[in-house]
This record gives structure tokens, sequence and C-alpha cells, in this order.
């Protein structure tokens, strides 16, 4: 992560004019210590362990695998390369030389999974049939509906 230190908080939050089900962002993705400033279009994926990047983003980064893993997918087991990358939100968080998985992804440039995701707080509300998602590093607070329904109830 681009840094440590508790006082600095980063934060990130989209909101959607109705119901979503798919969760977007754009984010810069580049070889490490570089800085193209490209954005690519990006999801936010809560059922992925690792961030995944197309294969053809991939190859247009012209990056080179420092290894390989076994990955499961909906569809069975694949063997995937491992890339290092650094990965920026426009709020200024950024994380410098992660490992990412390379796949034949078909609908985006890159998946965010919970190596990135549990790194804070993720966040999806949808009040008044608008979604709204948000992120923040580190976390700040706990959040838990259970105990906030028991208060309400009182």
């Amino acid at each position: 992560m681009h840094n440590n230190k508790r006082e600095h908080f980063f934060a990130h939050t989209k909101p959607y004019a109705g119901l979503a089900r798919v969760y977007e962002i754009s984010l810069q993705v580049d070889r490490p210590t570089e800085r193209s400033g490209r954005q690519y279009h990006s999801i936010w994926d809560t059922g992925a362990t690792h961030t995944t990047i197309s294969q053809r983003l991939a190859q247009f980064l012209n990056l080179t695998p420092v290894g390989f893993t076994d990955t499961h997918t909906a569809n069975g087991t694949a063997r995937c390369p491992v890339h290092f990358v650094d990965v920026r939100f426009e709020s200024g968080l950024y994380f410098h030389k992660i490992p990412v998985l390379t796949s034949n992804l078909m609908t985006t440039d890159v998946l965010i999974g919970t190596d990135i995701i549990s790194q804070g707080d993720f966040s999806v509300t949808n009040c008044n049939g608008k979604t709204i998602i948000t992120f923040g590093v580190p976390s700040i607070k706990c959040h838990d509906y259970v105990a906030e329904a028991r208060s309400k109830k009182n």
C-alpha cells in the first residue's frame, strides 16, 4: 500500500442512478514504477481472492510473468500467470508492486479482488432505490447491522 501511516485516509465513493448489480470503477494500472495515467475499466469482485487483469492488458503493458498459480473459478481450476503491477485509485491510494493474476477476462480489464478489498472497508448500500459503493483505507469503523437493528428496536 502507498503509506502504512494511520493518519492517511483514502476513500472512493461511487453513486449509481438506480440499483446496480455490477460495481464499476476506473483505475490506473501500470508496470511497477511507471505511470502512464491511463484508466482501465474495473469491477469490484468480492468473490475473487486475487485481483486479476485481462490478458490483453498484460500484453499491452508488456508484462513478464513472475510465476504461475492455480486458481479456482466458476469454470473449474485454471493455471494463471502472475505479474507485478502498480494499482492507483483517483483518491491517491495506490498499491505498489502487487501480484495480480492474468486471465481471459471478456468484459473488463481488471477484477478487484479481496486481496485489495481486505485492506480497508468496502460497503454497498441500496437506499431509496440507488446503489452507493464506497471503499476506504485504512478501516476506520466497524459496521454491524445486527447491532444497529437491535438498537433501533429499543
